[in-house]
């Protein structure tokens, strides 16, 4: 838990370092970044022989590069996360570290390959959204009220039965910057798997088991630092 806290501190410290500031001008239109960071409430579906559901609460963490084409509008690319096990998220961090410090040739493919692989870790412990999104404000200023939405990739952690499974996904977000930088609002997340159809099951005597099938669903509330 303690290096999943000091990697969120080293991604802040970047996108506010001198270097990632002359990349902003003060205005909405052009280049942007934008770090949020809440909590919220994930409900989960397992349909397999029957359907079953839980709850859970989560910790959001999103991250959003992009441009905006005006002051009232911009699109980007996104990663939301909704954390709804921090436990195992930990664990599994914990453990890769352990694996990289054995003194051993595996040792060194898991060194090798953690800049790839530690970044997408959480993925397995979450209720994620990567992909692409728009935001709209109706104001050119600031105070201003904003609605955005985009689709993705949705990555599902069920907890009913210790799986993710990947389908696509959308959200919705309405907020309010209520200051210049700083941003309040709410997300809605919904993620589901693609059931497969399998075409001769009818005639087939031995038909396959049905896969399980999963759907998410994700309520949040966030603050953003909005960097333009």
């Amino acid at each position: 838990m303690a290096r999943f806290i000091i990697l969120i501190a080293a991604i802040l410290s970047f996108t506010n370092s001198a270097q990632a500031i002359r990349f902003f001008d003060g205005n909405r239109k052009g280049f942007f970044l934008q770090e949020s960071f809440g909590i919220g409430t994930s409900i989960i579906h397992l349909d397999y022989l029957g359907t079953s559901q839980t709850s859970k609460g989560a910790f959001n963490l999103e991250f959003k590069i992009g441009r905006g084409g005006s002051d009232q509008y911009q699109l980007y690319f996104i990663n939301k996360l909704a954390i709804i096990d921090i436990n195992k998220l930990g664990d599994d961090y914990g453990n890769y570290f352990d694996k990289m410090s054995h003194d051993d040739l595996a040792a060194v493919f898991y060194i090798l390959a953690s800049p790839i692989v530690l970044p997408f870790m959480p993925y397995a412990s979450s209720h994620s959204i990567l992909g692409i999104g728009g935001d709209y404000y109706f104001d050119k200023g600031v105070p201003s009220f904003f609605v955005g939405g985009g689709f993705g990739a949705s990555f599902m952690y069920n907890p009913l039965n210790d799986n993710t499974y990947g389908g696509p996904g959308i959200f919705l977000s309405g907020g309010y910057e209520f200051q210049e930088h700083l941003l309040l609002k709410l997300d809605a997340l919904y993620g589901f798997t693609v059931k497969q159809k399998h075409e001769n099951a009818y005639y087939d005597p031995y038909p396959p088991s049905p896969e399980p099938q999963t759907r998410a669903l994700s309520f949040l509330l966030t603050i953003g630092f909005h960097q333009y």
